[in-house]
C-alpha cells in the first residue's frame, strides 16, 4: 500500500506500484492508446489487459511484482519503473489528446482534490449519467494518485468557449456532508472565512475555523491555530 509522507504540518501521499498496477488493470483499455517504446513494455501492456480480462472472475489475485520479473525476464526495479511510466503516460495522454479517450462524445473535467493532503489531479472523462452536487464517485483509476478511491462532487461548472460547452466537474475526497456545506455557506454569507482560507487549508483545519467562528461566533483564528493566523495576516498584508 501506498503511505503518507508527513513534512511539518503538510502530507504527501506516494502511491505503492502495487497500487498503481491496480489502477491500470482497472482501466487497462487506455492502454491500446500508448505506443511502447520496446518490447518489454509492450509485454507489460499485453499482461496487464489479460489481467484486467479475468480480474472480474472469483478467486483472481494479482500477480506481485516479483512474478511480473519473472515473465517479463526483467529486472523487478525494471518492471516498477515501467509500471509508473504507463500510469503518468496515460494522465499525460489524456491532458494533451483527450478525444482519443472520448472519441465521439462530449467529456467533462473532473477535478480531483484529496481534503487532507491537499493534492490535486484532473482527467478528462465522459460522462453517461447525470451528475449532481453531493453525488457519491469511486474510481479506482485514482489509486495511484491518493489514498482514498472515494470521492464527491463538491461543485459543477459551465462555460461556453469557442462554439462549445466545456464542464468543469469538482470532487472531493470523502463523502458529501450537508451539514458542513451550510456551515460553509453560512461563514462565506457573514463574510466570517476568506475564499483564501478554503482553498489552502486542509478540510480538518477548516472544520476547526467553522466551529470557532460561525458555531461559537469569535473571531480571528482558534488556539491551536497560530501558525496559520500569522500566515495568512502576512498574505492579507501582502495584497
Amino acid at each position: 500500500m501506498g503511505q503518507s509522507i508527513s513534512n511539518s504540518d503538510s502530507f504527501l501521499f506516494k502511491a505503492s506500484t502495487n497500487d498503481i498496477f491496480k489502477a491500470l488493470i482497472s482501466e487497462a483499455q487506455w492502454l491500446s492508446l500508448i505506443k511502447a517504446s520496446n518490447k518489454e513494455l509492450s509485454a507489460l501492456i499485453d499482461i496487464i489487459q489479460k489481467e484486467a480480462k479475468n480480474s472480474d472472475s472469483e478467486g483472481f489475485k494479482m500477480p506481485s511484482i516479483k512474478v511480473l520479473s519473472g515473465m517479463l525476464g526483467l529486472a523487478s526495479s525494471k518492471v516498477t519503473k515501467f509500471i509508473n511510466q504507463l500510469y503518468d503516460a496515460v494522465w499525460a495522454l489524456n491532458l494533451e489528446q483527450p478525444k482519443l479517450f472520448i472519441p465521439d462524445s462530449a467529456f467533462c473535467t473532473f477535478y480531483f482534490k484529496d481534503g487532507f493532503s491537499q493534492q490535486y489531479a484532473f482527467f478528462n472523462l465522459q460522462v453517461t449519467h447525470p451528475i449532481n452536487v453531493g453525488d457519491g464517485f469511486n474510481w479506482s483509476f485514482l489509486l495511484g494518485k491518493f489514498s482514498t478511491t472515494t470521492f464527491f462532487v463538491e461543485s459543477i461548472d459551465h462555460e461556453h468557449v469557442n462554439g462549445r460547452m466545456a464542464t468543469s466537474i469538482h470532487l472531493k475526497s470523502g463523502y458529501f456532508n450537508s451539514y458542513r456545506k451550510i456551515l460553509i455557506d453560512k461563514a462565506k454569507m457573514l463574510d466570517l472565512i476568506a475564499l483564501d482560507e478554503l482553498f489552502t487549508l486542509p478540510d480538518y483545519k477548516i472544520d476547526e475555523l467553522l466551529y470557532h467562528r460561525v458555531e461559537k461566533g469569535l473571531g480571528g483564528f482558534p488556539q491551536g491555530m497560530a501558525k496559520e493566523a500569522e500566515y495568512f495576516i502576512k498574505r492579507k498584508h501582502r495584497w
